[in-house]
């Protein structure tokens, strides 16, 4: 106990020879601690605390901000992938289609069932 003139040191003296050693050894530590903590200048101390914490914060944002990034990338990555699920899906629908109605077209001009030449002759004309 660095100064043995407080009322502390005064009541540990009823103590154990052993427990006040350690009480003391524990007065002197804590004592320490708040002299060094006093010398620092509280707006330097300030200072220091907020910029840590800012640039903590910061780090923090970035990390969730590229978890964030990369969860969007998949989701529109496999948007990406259905859409163009969908689109082949109609696109060979629309063939589908489009062949059934030239031979429709066919054998109504003609009268007659429509020959696989007259099919593909009347999908690859453009009008």
């Amino acid at each position: 106990m660095a100064s043995r003139d407080t009322s502390f040191y005064y009541s540990f003296l009823v103590l154990p020879p052993r427990k006040r050693q350690a009480i003391v050894a524990v007065w002197d530590f804590c004592r320490a601690v708040d002299d060094a903590v006093d010398e620092i200048p509280v707006d330097d101390w300030k200072s220091g605390l907020s910029a840590e914490a800012r640039a903590k914060a910061q780090a923090g944002i970035a990390a969730k901000l590229a978890e964030e990034e990369a969860k969007l990338a998949a989701t529109g990555a496999e948007a990406e992938a259905r859409i163009a699920k969908a689109r082949d899906a109609a696109m060979a629908n629309v063939a589908g289609i489009g062949a059934d109605t030239a031979k429709v077209i066919v054998e109504k001009l003609t009268g007659r069932t429509a020959t696989a030449a007259e099919l593909a002759a009347a999908q690859t004309a453009r009008g």
